[in-house]
């Protein structure tokens, strides 16, 4: 779960399209936040005059992500954080794998290191 606060303008609007939403607790607003490591594979393709071809795809499996690998997802955050009172944020978060337990870990706002890429030559 991500503080509201550090999101930036377009995510939140995108959270209002989308319909998704915001939990509170203890007093700060937070975006619950999910991806899957899902894919699905087309099995079949189908075509229709005057639409084209369209794909059918079988059902979801999961991609596994094995020892040693990691998964990593994007979150857009204000360009502006740095003015943002961190006192109280924590960033939360809960990762389910195979059949293991779920895994719950939470980080202060304020403890993560900020690396300011904008400079970079890609």
């Amino acid at each position: 779960m991500l503080p509201v606060p550090l999101l930036n303008k377009l995510t939140i609007e995108q959270i209002k399209y989308r319909r998704e939403e915001i939990l509170e607790e203890a007093g700060q607003q937070y975006y619950r936040y999910g991806e899957q490591n899902t894919v699905r594979d087309v099995v079949d393709t189908e075509f229709i005059p005057m639409a084209g071809s369209v794909d059918k795809y079988g059902p979801a499996r999961y991609v596994p992500i094995l020892p040693g690998l990691s998964r990593t997802w994007e979150i857009h955050l204000r360009d502006d954080s740095d003015q943002v009172p961190l006192d109280g944020l924590k960033i939360k978060w809960t990762t389910y794998a195979d059949n293991a337990p779920p895994t719950h870990g939470e980080i202060k706002a304020g403890d993560i290191t900020v690396t300011d890429r904008s400079t970079e030559i890609r």
